[in-house]
């Protein structure tokens, strides 16, 4: 079972945060997510993306999307389908009637996390400190949350099994909203760490994607509880990385045209950062370089043809984005580093460890702000952001307008764009040392010249 991960640090996942209507979202917006961090979780990036694109995702309020939570006592129950239990309760409000009329609707804990997790068929780590994080793996193990997987994948042949699941989705870091387009992940296994009192401190979830789903609204009590976790109403919308075997028509000349040229280009990349003569790996440390060689798998046509396969090649791409990430936020932490130690070394005194940045002057406070902010902006507008294009990916056809096939070349169109523009940033700049190491060979032959002539 493969692992996703950034090949440097891991992707770290942000919990969800809630906030008084009346806080200035702004300010507090700014004081926990630093430029530093390089975050790209942000609604305006989605927005920037054009009408098209950014169609793609929609961004939901918990607050203002309620649902009735189903009557005691299967208040704490899951794994039922929603229109099924209707059918077995009278007393559910009103409102909730409407549900009688769908299908594939299930009750389901809701996680919001700053990372994009695709339906690929990696393994998935989450580390849970927060309590209302810490409660739900537990009442998960306690199969609170099982699914049944006839009602599943709707499908009434072969064993029938329950799954624990629950929903990832993205968290955006500007509005504090949830991206309404999520994945369902089915739990593999936990393990619990305690401290030295025997307190349970961190449970360690790995779990696999089931499919893609639409939120359709959150639990009152849920989203006004401080350390409890959300529950929603989802829908199923793309069943199974090992459910979807079907391919893209063979015959279909504009689909052939795109997946030859993105298995060419994809491929083109890859080796642009293996190849050690090249610009583009040195922007990677080399511990780095390896790990994308022995990570970053080289591509057939099939990866992109292939609906299930596909995924794997846009985690792949995800893993190249957040690895590349977390070397510019290495370097970027070196350059601040050597700052703190500067002017801290000019401070009367002996050295004080931990170097505090708010005991540096303002002036240098204000430098290394500068010097993060640019460096975000720098990476942002490299074009290889590993959360909002990943989103948007995930919601192609979330409208429900276009067929299958429709939805998936759209995909690989995307996926095809993201990676067309780094092959093109990579040959820029390409373009570019080898214009200044002609210039460098040029000036070093002249002055050669000149001084064969003096001695002669």
């Amino acid at each position: 079972m493969r692992e996703c991960f950034s090949l440097l640090h891991g992707q770290m996942h942000r919990p969800f945060q809630r906030f008084s209507p009346s806080c200035n979202k702004d300010l507090i917006s700014s004081a926990l997510h630093a430029a530093k961090d390089f975050h790209t979780a942000y609604e305006y990036i989605a927005r920037q993306k054009g009408e098209k694109y950014s169609s793609y995702v929609s961004w939901l309020d918990p607050s203002e999307l309620i649902i009735p939570s189903p009557p005691k006592p299967k208040e704490r129950q899951m794994g039922f389908q929603i229109d099924r239990d209707i059918e077995e309760e009278t007393n559910i409000p009103d409102k909730a009637e409407i549900l009688s009329e769908k299908v594939d609707t299930f009750r389901l804990p809701i996680y919001p996390v700053s990372a994009v997790h695709l339906p690929s068929s990696a393994t998935q780590t989450l580390h849970n400190t927060q309590m209302k994080n810490v409660k739900m793996s537990r009442d998960l193990r306690d199969k609170m949350w099982n699914v049944d997987t006839k009602d599943l994948f709707q499908n009434d042949k072969g064993s029938e099994k329950q799954l624990p699941c629950f929903v990832l989705t993205l968290f955006a870091q500007d509005t504090f909203r949830l991206a309404s387009t999520g994945t369902l992940m089915e739990v593999i296994s936990m393990e619990d760490t305690y401290d030295l009192d025997k307190k349970l401190i961190r449970v360690v979830v790995k779990c696999k994607a089931v499919s893609i789903v639409d939120i359709e609204g959150f639990e009152k009590e849920t989203i006004e509880k401080e350390n409890d976790y959300l529950i929603g109403r989802v829908k199923l919308r793309e069943i199974g990385h090992d459910n979807i075997h079907s391919i893209v028509d063979e015959e279909d000349k504009e689909a052939k045209a795109i997946i030859q040229r993105v298995t060419k280009d994809y491929n083109d990349v890859r080796d642009m950062y293996t190849n050690t003569e090249s610009i583009a790996s040195k922007e990677l440390p080399p511990y780095a370089r390896d790990a994308v060689q022995a990570n970053i798998i080289e591509c057939s046509e099939d990866g992109f043809l292939n609906k299930s396969r596909f995924w794997d090649v846009a985690e792949c791409w995800q893993m190249l984005c957040n690895t590349i990430k977390d070397a510019r936020r290495v370097d970027l932490q070196s350059d601040v580093n050597e700052i703190m130690i500067d002017a801290a070394s000019k401070k009367k005194g002996p050295l004080k460890l931990p170097i505090k940045r708010h005991e540096l002057p303002d002036d240098v406070q204000s430098k290394i702000i500068k010097m993060e902010q640019e460096a975000s902006e720098d990476f942002l507008s490299c074009g290889l952001d590993p959360a909002i294009d990943f989103q948007l990916l995930m919601g192609v056809g979330r409208e429900g307008n276009i067929n299958s096939n429709q939805i998936h070349l759209e995909r690989v169109t995307y996926l095809a764009e993201m990676i067309k523009r780094e092959k093109d940033r990579l040959e820029v700049k390409e373009k570019l040392k080898n214009i200044f190491v002609d210039d460098s060979k040029e000036e070093i032959s002249n002055k050669q010249d000149f001084w064969d002539k003096f001695f002669e």
